[in-house]
């Protein structure tokens, strides 16, 4: 039976790529792998900083799914081979316009300029040893010539699969067969590479036309979990749930968790963003690839390793504070991804705080919504802020943002009681990030708001200190 290999483009594309947050895109990798989808497709790298931190955190933990990594045309596929090393059977993807209108107009580039920029890009990505993609955009409306041309160019460098794009979305699906059996009979190199598809679903057809190509020859499909203008995952793993055996393929996905794993990306995909500090972060999980535990026979070395897959890029100093508290701290009981959470928030980059709390006033009923009035002073001059929220915590953090005039991304929210009765203690844990970086506070107070504040501005200062002041 022939294997259809599926790959998400949710995360690819870059309008919806660039409005999610860094915990957003882990979860949304996490989702993908659990169903088993073959490939997750990454842009291009815009943030060093961050896209790289994302590519190796999301590495860590894939266990059934492979990275796809678009190369731009400036980039040295070199560096962004070594970059993936750690995640196994990861691909380099060339994607290039082969259409006339494309090229001159998007590209500046004409026919066999274009030819030559094809041989030089997939050369060095299939040198650089991963497996390398031609992914061939407005391919449906490129001159059928120049495209056989393209395509045996692509091959004859390296490229292992060469994808067609349907940018338009208007082939209907007996014109998708014959465009790909028109085309493998004119390159007959194509039988020796995966033949790939990706069609806009401009009139709702993509999932018939992509089964349409599978029939005809291809054998990777290019899909969205989270809608948008591609074939939509939960359409296309219908049909091969439904009519695949009959058709003779079949993918490795799990059709039985497919639709809840759709469910959740969708919702985080079209989550309206607001000003709130807390966004939908706070609602998803922090069982990230922290499943981990130290003991007092764990080096310096794991316990950075530890620290970074968390994803806290400390100074020597602060991974040597750590270190020893973990050290410590492992002497009565193993460290997992919560202490050494805590751990950092209490022992790394600690300053002298730029931001002091003053005083706060919360009010929240059944009849209102709630309000924050918050004082803060810095560099001995008061600053007030009064905002409402969505909660008397979220009206509190935006008092703080409205002072600061900074929104940070909060990466991570936890709240626990560290005593018993009902004076106990309560402990908030907080994860601000600033660009690819976190920041950890930690508050503890009977007044759990109270906490949340402390926690908060711990991070905060944290971040003014290493700005010399927000």
């Amino acid at each position: 039976m022939k294997k259809v290999f599926v790959s998400d483009v949710t995360l690819f594309e870059e309008k919806r790529s660039a409005a999610l947050s860094f915990k957003e895109k882990l979860e949304i990798a996490r989702q993908l792998d659990k169903i088993h989808t073959d490939l997750i497709e990454f842009p291009a790298i815009r943030d060093e900083n961050a896209d790289t931190l994302l590519l190796k955190t999301v590495s860590s933990f894939l266990g059934n799914s492979r990275i796809s990594l678009k190369i731009g045309s400036g980039e040295n596929p070199a560096e962004r081979a070594q970059l993936l090393s750690k995640a196994p059977g990861a691909r380099l993807s060339v994607a290039l316009p082969v259409s006339t209108v494309q090229m001159e107009y998007t590209f500046h580039l004409k026919g066999e300029k274009m030819l030559a920029h094809i041989a030089e890009r997939i050369s060095a990505c299939a040198a650089a040893g991963l497996e390398t993609e031609f992914f061939a955009l407005d391919a449906t409306r490129a001159d059928f010539d120049f495209l056989a041309k393209a395509v045996s160019c692509a091959v004859e460098n390296g490229a292992q699969v060469v994808t067609f794009e349907d940018t338009a979305g208007v082939l209907m699906p007996y014109e998708v067969a014959d465009f790909i059996e028109k085309l493998c009979a004119a390159v007959p190199a194509l039988a020796g590479v995966r033949l790939g598809v990706s069609f806009s679903n401009s009139l709702h057809i993509a999932a018939a036309c992509s089964i349409a190509a599978v029939r005809a020859g291809a054998g990777e499909v290019k899909v969205s979990a989270a809608g948008g203008t591609m074939t939509p995952y939960g359409d296309f793993a219908d049909i091969l749930r439904l009519r695949g055996a009959d058709e003779g393929f079949s993918s490795g996905v799990l059709y039985t968790e497919l639709h809840r794993a759709i469910s959740q990306i969708e919702w985080i995909a079209s989550e309206k963003r607001t000003a709130s500090a807390l966004s939908l972060e706070a609602a998803i999980p922090s069982s990230d690839p922290q499943n981990f535990e130290l003991d007092e026979s764990a080096d310096q070395n794991a316990v950075i390793h530890a620290v970074r897959r968390l994803g806290y890029d400390l100074s020597d100093a602060d991974y040597a504070l750590v270190y020893e508290t973990v050290r410590q701290t492992a002497k009565s009981k193993a460290v997992g991804a919560k202490e050494l959470d805590a751990i950092v928030a209490s022992c790394a980059l600690q300053a002298e705080p730029t931001w002091q709390l003053i005083s706060y006033n919360i009010n929240c009923s059944n009849v209102m919504q709630p309000s924050a009035h918050i004082r803060l002073r810095k560099n001995g001059v008061d600053h007030q802020g009064i905002t409402v929220g969505d909660g008397p915590i979220d009206a509190a953090f935006l008092a703080i943002e409205q002072i600061t005039g900074h929104h940070w991304e909060l990466d991570d929210f936890e709240i626990q009681s560290v005593t018993e009765g009902r004076e106990a203690l309560g402990s908030a844990l907080i994860k601000l990030r600033r660009g690819a970086k976190l920041y950890a506070g930690r508050g503890i107070s009977t007044d759990i708001i109270y906490s949340c504040i402390q926690a908060y501005l711990s991070a905060l200062n944290k971040i003014a200190y290493e700005e010399n002041g927000v």
